[in-house]
């Protein structure tokens, strides 16, 4: 994940690697799911323009990352993400 602790307007980009038999990447963050385009076996990447977010809000989140093969059977990982 790059860079570490966005700010709006950022590009956070991800890069996720994964065993061959992975057929989809999914990133997950404050309830907006967005899928990585695979770009070559078991590498996926990705990335998304930071909003900006009001003050009153807190600028904590999970970020979950979801890898899923044909089957169905999903593996997740969570990553605190920091928003400036």
């Amino acid at each position: 994940m790059s860079p570490s602790a966005p700010r709006a307007g950022d590009t956070l980009s991800w890069i996720v690697l994964t065993s061959s038999n992975v057929a989809s990447v999914e990133v997950r963050v404050a309830g907006f799911g967005v899928s990585m385009p695979k770009t070559d076996v078991g590498h996926f990447e990705g990335g998304y323009v930071v909003p900006k977010i009001p003050f009153f809000i807190n600028h904590h989140f999970d970020a979950q990352v979801i890898a899923r093969n044909t089957g169905g059977v999903a593996v997740q990982e969570t990553l605190p993400l920091q928003i400036r």
